[in-house]
């Protein structure tokens, strides 16, 4: 397949896609639930100046993005940028559990760092370079996530592989087997048992993340798909992409369950913290807020005419922020639909 056009990858996904997970605060007493993200990368060959990924930190006082000079991190607060971390990045998560920024980088590698350092804290080598029609798309790792307790991480790359590696060793302890097409996103199950993942023209498999064997398919009509999130009960896995359909599976009978027609090649998909609502980023610049009951949408989020790449909940629910092609980051109020702050990322 020649690519010849832009492409989303991943968490479409990451663009960025929530995985649920419970932390203990520093007092011993059970957190509020809180969200992980997954990353995917949406590029355009023929532009520049794109934000793939973005991603809160876990009070969400920060948030991350990558920008043309490494990965930015402003203060919600007061939109002021804080920090930069000095990584050629296409695609970024924030490690909820360990409270750190891991980016997948042009240079093929996945990079831990640790706020406040200039250096990463761990490099996670394994990608090659892309070979063939593969390397017309550009090279570099496409997605990326991290399991719910930070213990593992999946990352998707140019070369059509996809590696799990110990965040704890930076060692690689998982090779899927090598894919027909570019992987697209990746998503840990809630319980990091299961990691899924699509890509160009195939369809979206789920694997053991232990064992690494296939342990469902399915029957997506090898429809191109950027964007996937699993339920916070584990039960379900939405899909959407190219087609402009979210699809709803049940990830043990891998029966389809809902569609939810976007129109708009869909390029970002998340799930709120509570588990009620899905939130689309689309090729027409809209954020629209899904009511996963009565599959309507409840909120039309619309400020910017190009795709939105990325879209991103925070972890008590009551911001979202979006972000794709040009150099704004928006954050939205998700119960009333208002823009809030708008953010110049570069």
């Amino acid at each position: 397949m020649r690519i010849k056009t832009f492409f989303r990858g991943t968490c479409l996904m990451l663009s960025l896609l929530l995985l649920h997970s419970t932390l203990f605060a520093c007092s011993g007493q059970l957190a509020t639930p809180t969200s992980i993200t997954s990353g995917s990368v949406a590029i355009d060959p023929a532009n520049q100046g794109e934000i793939n990924s973005i991603a809160f930190s876990p009070n969400g006082d920060l948030l991350a993005a990558n920008a043309p000079d490494g990965i930015g991190i402003w203060r919600v607060a007061t939109g002021e940028r804080v920090y930069t971390l000095p990584a050629d990045s296409k695609v970024l998560v924030w490690d909820i559990a360990n409270d750190r920024p891991i980016s997948g980088d042009r240079d093929n590698a996945v990079r831990i760092w640790q706020m406040g350092s200039k250096q990463p804290m761990a490099v996670l080598s394994g990608h090659q370079p892309a070979q063939g029609t593969a390397a017309e798309g550009g090279s570099g790792i496409i997605a990326l996530t991290v399991s719910p307790d930070g213990a593992w991480i999946a990352s998707a790359g140019h070369d059509k592989q996809v590696f799990l590696w110990s965040s704890k060793t930076g060692k690689q302890v998982l090779a899927l087997p090598r894919f027909s097409d570019l992987v697209t996103a990746v998503a840990f199950s809630p319980d990091g048992t299961q990691l899924a993942t699509a890509g160009l023209e195939q369809p979206v498999v789920l694997w053991d993340s232990q064992t690494g064997k296939e342990i469902l398919r399915l029957n997506t009509d090898a429809d191109s798909i950027y964007a996937l999130v699993f339920s916070l009960d584990g039960r379900w896995l939405a899909t959407g992409g190219k087609e402009g359909i979210v699809r709803v599976w049940d990830v043990t009978t891998g029966a389809l369950n809902q569609t939810l027609n976007v129109g708009q090649w869909i390029y970002s998909m998340v799930y709120s913290p509570d588990g009620k609502t899905i939130a689309t980023g689309d090729q027409s610049g809209q954020v629209l807020l899904w009511d996963i009951f009565s599959g309507q949408v409840q909120q039309t989020m619309s400020g910017s005419s190009t795709p939105v790449y990325a879209v991103a909940f925070s972890t008590d629910g009551h911001l979202l922020t979006s972000a794709g092609k040009g150099e704004t980051i928006r954050l939205w109020d998700p119960r009333t639909g208002a823009m809030i702050k708008m953010i110049k990322s570069f």
